[in-house]
């Protein structure tokens, strides 16, 4: 495995400080700035003009360009600092490193792991990624991987990062389409290539992020309302052996996906929310019938009278036969 020391750190003259007194609580197309830099010229937008660099590390290259954005760029909202193109040749892993802004990625083929705090988020090919610069973070990718890449700074970059990023990574799914892909790619070819001068560049990738945001935006809506109708559909079908793979398909995502969304907006994980239902439909059962305990937790879903035992002392702090010797007046076990 190669460890990479890429052009992936800046140096510390392209670090910049950014003042968020001026966060904007809402991301709107006037106050991240996309009308104002298309009227600034280059001149005032960076102090180094874009110079394409190849950069060999072992067996895998990053061609990329970097800027070092002045004060009045970096009040405008979003500014390009760096772009670039990455080819693995082998399995490699990084330093872990920390800078400012934001990164957002597209994975053209292979995997990436992004690696911080402690956590880890995996990048499939066609996904988008967006990562919080700030924070220390480090790669692991797959051979074959490639990515196309943008790393931002602005005064409005953290109300992105709240959006699209709120636990410091964020992977989307490859449901862009062909133009929306080709978008991003054109973006990053044209600033690696120092094509158009740097205030198209920042309008460009600013748009590019109002409409990303807006779109992840909606899709959460939609996810909402799906959720929800699983939440009723896991209501009606406790006692029925549910596959999360099954329920995931009825939302058309990958299990991993499903799960993060479901607990966002639940508050739990499907199989938390699947217990609970169970287990408040046997504590109703325990007190309104004369069933046996065993066939109660049967009813509900249960496999064994020892899962049922433990899953409902774990939620209620009693055993079921305690539950109900509480709950009723003529208790018969």
């Amino acid at each position: 495995m190669t460890v990479l020391t890429t052009g992936t750190v800046p140096s510390k003259g392209q670090q910049a400080q950014m003042d968020t007194q001026t966060l904007p609580q809402t991301l709107t197309r006037q106050n991240t700035g996309l009308q104002k830099q298309s009227d600034l010229s280059s001149q005032m937008l960076v102090r180094t003009k874009l110079v394409p660099t190849i950069d060999p590390i072992i067996g895998s290259e990053v061609v990329y360009a970097a800027r070092t954005p002045t004060r009045e760029a970096l009040r405008m909202g979003v500014c390009v600092k760096r772009a670039g193109l990455f080819s693995a040749r082998e399995e490699y892993r990084s330093y872990e490193v920390t800078y400012g802004g934001m990164m957002v990625g597209h994975l053209l083929d292979g995997w990436i792991e992004i690696h911080y705090e402690g956590k880890v988020t995996k990048v499939e090919a066609g996904q988008f990624a967006a990562l919080d610069c700030r924070i220390p973070h480090s790669f692991v990718g797959s051979a074959d991987s490639r990515l196309e890449w943008v790393e931002v700074d602005g005064v409005s970059v953290p109300a992105f990062l709240h959006r699209l990023a709120p636990d410091h990574a964020a992977v989307f799914p490859s449901e862009w389409s062909v133009a929306e892909e080709k978008l991003f790619s054109r973006i990053v070819q044209r600033v690696v290539a120092g094509k158009g001068n740097e205030s198209e560049a920042n309008r460009d990738i600013t748009s590019f992020l109002y409409d990303f945001t807006a779109r992840q935006e909606r899709q959460e809506e939609h996810s909402a309302q799906s959720i929800h109708r699983i939440m009723n559909y896991i209501s009606l079908h406790f006692n029925e052996n549910l596959n999360i793979d099954y329920l995931a398909g009825t939302m058309g995502v990958d299990k991993f996906r499903f799960i993060r969304s479901f607990e966002r907006i639940a508050g739990v994980t499907p199989y938390a929310y699947l217990l609970r239902t169970r287990i408040a439909q046997a504590r109703w059962i325990l007190i309104n019938s004369h069933n046996k305990i065993s066939e109660v937790g049967r009813r509900c879903g249960f496999k064994s009278d020892t899962a049922f035992g433990v899953a409902f002392k774990k939620e209620t702090g009693v055993t079921p036969r305690q539950w109900r010797q509480m709950h009723r007046f003529d208790p018969e076990e």
